[in-house]
């Protein structure tokens, strides 16, 4: 019976391997995580580097079962680094396109939603802009934005029902 051995060169190729298929399951999430937090695309694209030279390095200790949101950790932490470096002065910047593909004007009602939302603080514009920008879900925005997921959803609840409350007021 003949042993074969295992070489570093064949443990790295299989973890290469291994890695890309985690980076194509998961790099748009990152995306558009740390876009919404940062809403810059230079952020971004440093942010998710960082966060897939981190996961690199710690893919030997990647539990499965938690990975996704390990990631979207990391991915948080990078883009609030980067943030503090000072390379964004705002952390959210919502445009309003004042022209749409035909040339014509937005539905005013658009444009006062996006002005109440650039009104909000900036964790709350993260909280929003998770949920519903990204699709993340309670349990998952929880430690990005440093709330429990019950939190994250009360917080979500009170945001939107103040928003309703400005949009029918201005109307």
């Amino acid at each position: 019976m003949e042993v074969l051995e295992r070489t570093p060169a064949d443990s790295r190729n299989r973890d290469s391997v291994e890695f890309a298929r985690i980076v194509r399951e998961h790099d748009a999430d990152l995306q558009r995580v740390a876009y919404v937090i940062s809403g810059d695309a230079d952020i971004t694209r440093d942010a998710v580097q960082a966060t897939w030279e981190i996961a690199w390095r710690r893919m030997p200790d990647f539990d499965a079962s938690a990975r996704r949101a390990w990631l979207l950790t990391v991915v948080a932490n990078a883009t609030k680094r980067e943030l503090r470096r000072g390379r964004l002065r705002r952390i959210l910047q919502v445009r309003s396109y004042r022209e749409g593909s035909h040339g014509q004007v937005d539905r005013p009602e658009l444009l006062d939603l996006g002005r109440a939302y650039s009104q909000l603080a900036s964790r709350d514009r993260q909280i929003l802009g998770l949920r519903f920008g990204v699709g993340l879900t309670s349990e998952e925005i929880s430690p990005l934005v440093g709330l429990s997921a019950s939190g994250v959803r009360v917080r979500t609840a009170r945001l939107l029902s103040r928003l309703k409350k400005e949009l029918s007021d201005e109307g």
